[in-house]
């Protein structure tokens, strides 16, 4: 008959006091257990396979005393530690346990880094519920009491220069006072713990330890996370200039950034165009107006798409400012008018395009990207703007790129950002500081928008300033406390129960050099022939709609030649074909599926990392660290 293994729990009358201690297994290893602090911390044990979990109940319910093998040491990637047989070979008899983990004394001074899953490592937390009386038999859970274990990750932050414990609360950091390290905090976020049952082989008595997994790969979660001085409620308030902040976050991401960026464009097209005007003779200046009015148009197809983008701004965030540019974009505002700053420079900001063809003067062709200062018939800002909504719906479904000799259905101004006066309004380092963002700024302030408005949902500077302080890279040690409780007992009578710290450690970034490599190994096409990569299969599907099938097209037209051609400077410079940007509008054109060759594209990937890695090692220095090839006899592509 087999009988099943007494579990060794409470079994007395009474109440009893109720500690954690560390995985029972262990405690065999701990000598003395009266006074060594050990004891009473949980404890953590490293696996090095993604089967983990099952390697971890392996151990634990088949030979339990060998689990003191698994304990988290100190390991780099060229002082990796043991990493101990899950299975005796037959006749091996399990290591007799040091009566102290050591390790390595090269690492002796570094601090204990637990690493990421990517690098081929899982962390579990081990430790025993028991009551505090002779034998320390295990507590038993109630259940139907709604009786909980579970752990919690602390962070050790430096306060008033001290270390003092900080508890992860809604996404921020608290700090824990002195008093109260071995309590709960309210809201603090809890990690799962599950039980493991084992047959003690001295007495025959099952014992139950609780172990969770570490969640190393939250690691950038919580040193990203801010500081709290105090518990807060859920709910934020936000003020008209936390909005204000947000919008005008907002407005230099779809305006400010691509504005300036033009304006950087303009600058390279200027220094090509003068360039190769000092190196083309004067018979071919008519190839050079060619390539300008290229260069203009792209320019000035950008610059449409923003002045979009500043439109539907401007429409739904500063609806009066709007509605007077919809009905008369260039009447003067009156005095006292909200957001008169605003309409002014929207209004003296004006831009009349250069319309001679003379290429053989240069001033002609600098103007096809600055513009003519010639005060007669200009156009204002505000009236490009108004133009530019009108055909809004032209713009959004256009799949011909623009050019001068097509214009029906473009806007009817012709208006460049990058045109001189134009660019002034958001030149200038500090972006809080531009003209056109402190415009913006005044006239949010004295038309704030409703406060019921739904505001798109942008990082602010104000809050990644923030975030950026708090997150505090120098400060990454952490702890885990493991945790017992009883919702429904009165906190007076059985308070939460905490343990004792685990040993202090640091969690590992993804690209930490000291982490441990987990082994990656990519198989090439073997045969590289046609013969022999013509036999694999087209699995890999590309769904292509027909703007970007008609586009795949053109770019298949070219050639390295043309390529080359491209960038060379005059008098070996050509454009590529007006036409190759698009496909025409209003012609019949279809999507398209279109099935790769894997193997192919593998290939391919290999080659453009190799120059890629080449071309870049001018600034990074870094080919000598990229490669290590070892010889391979017998493979090879015919046999």
């Amino acid at each position: 008959m087999v009988v099943a293994p007494r579990v060794l729990r409470q079994t007395f009358p009474g109440d009893h006091p109720v500690q954690w201690r560390t995985a029972s297994p262990l405690w065999a290893v701990l000598q003395p257990r009266t006074d060594n602090p050990v004891f009473a911390q949980p404890a953590m044990l490293r696996f090095t396979t993604d089967t983990f979990m099952e390697d971890f109940l392996t151990v634990a319910t088949e030979t339990p005393t060998r689990l003191w093998e698994w304990q988290v040491q100190k390991e780099t990637w060229r002082k990796p530690a043991p990493i101990p047989s899950l299975r005796l070979a037959p006749g091996q008899t399990p290591s007799t346990p040091p009566t102290q983990m050591l390790d390595d004394p090269a690492l002796q001074n570094e601090p204990l880094k637990l690493y990421q899953p990517a690098h081929q490592r899982y962390y579990l937390v081990a430790a025993n519920l028991v009551c505090r009386i002779p034998g320390l038999p295990d507590k038993t859970l109630k259940t139907t009491q709604r009786e909980t274990v579970s752990f919690v990750v602390r962070r050790l932050l430096t306060v008033n220069k001290v270390l003092q414990e900080h508890a992860f609360v809604n996404g921020f950091w608290q700090p824990v006072e002195p008093a109260l390290l071995q309590s709960l905090k309210a809201g603090e976020q809890t990690f799962p713990m599950f039980p493991v049952t084992y047959t003690q082989r001295a007495d025959g008595y099952a014992r139950r330890m609780f172990s969770g997994l570490i969640p190393v790969s939250n690691r950038e979660a919580f040193l990203n996370a801010g500081l709290q001085s105090k518990a807060t409620g859920d709910s934020v308030v936000e003020t008209e200039g936390d909005r204000r902040d947000r919008l005008l976050t907002l407005l230099q991401v779809d305006v400010v950034a691509p504005w300036r960026n033009i304006n950087q464009s303009r600058i390279q097209e200027d220094r090509t165009l003068v360039e190769s005007w000092s190196k083309l003779e004067a018979g071919r200046r008519n190839e050079l107006l060619a390539s300008v009015h290229l260069a203009q148009d792209k320019l000035q197809s950008v610059s449409w798409y923003v002045l979009l983008d500043l439109a539907y701004y401007l429409r739904d965030y500063l609806p009066a400012v709007w509605n007077r540019l919809e009905i008369s974009p260039d009447t003067p505002v009156p005095t006292g008018t909200p957001g008169k700053a605003l309409l002014d420079t929207l209004q003296s900001t004006t831009f009349k395009l250069e319309t001679s063809e003379n290429f053989n003067t240069f001033m002609v062709l600098q103007n096809k990207f600055s513009g003519v200062s010639d005060p007669t018939g200009r156009t204002s800002l505000a009236k490009a703007l108004k133009d530019v909504y009108a055909a809004r719906v032209h713009l959004e479904n256009a799949t011909a790129p623009y050019s001068y000799q097509s214009p029906a259905g473009w806007p009817a101004s012709q208006f460049l950002l990058c045109g001189n006066g134009v660019n002034s309004l958001v030149n200038g380092g500090d972006l809080d500081l531009l003209v056109f963002v402190q415009r913006i700024r005044d006239a949010l302030t004295a038309l704030p928008p409703d406060a019921n408005q739904r505001l798109p949902l942008v990082p602010t500077a104000p809050t990644l300033i923030k975030s950026q302080n708090e997150a505090n890279y120098d400060n990454d040690l952490f702890l885990i406390r493991c945790v017992y409780e009883r919702p429904n007992c009165p906190p007076s009578v059985h308070p939460t129960v905490v343990s004792e710290p685990t040993q202090r450690f640091q969690m590992a970034s993804y690209f930490d050099p000291d982490a441990p490599a987990r082994p990656i190994r990519i198989p090439m096409p073997i045969d590289t022939s046609p013969a022999g990569l013509r036999k694999f299969a087209k699995n890999t599907m590309f769904v292509m709609s027909d703007s970007l099938a008609c586009q795949v097209e053109k770019a298949r037209d070219l050639t390295f030649g043309d390529l080359v051609l491209s960038v060379l400077p005059w008098p070996f410079h050509k454009d590529f074909s007006a036409s190759a940007g698009g496909c025409p509008s209003g012609t019949l054109s279809f999507g398209k599926i279109c099935t790769f060759s894997i193997p192919i594209i593998t290939i391919c990937a290999l080659i453009l990392l190799i120059i890629i890695v080449s071309l870049l090692d001018l600034i990074f220095k870094w080919v000598p660290f990229l490669i290590f090839c070892l010889p391979l006899p017998g493979l090879k592509a015919k046999k």
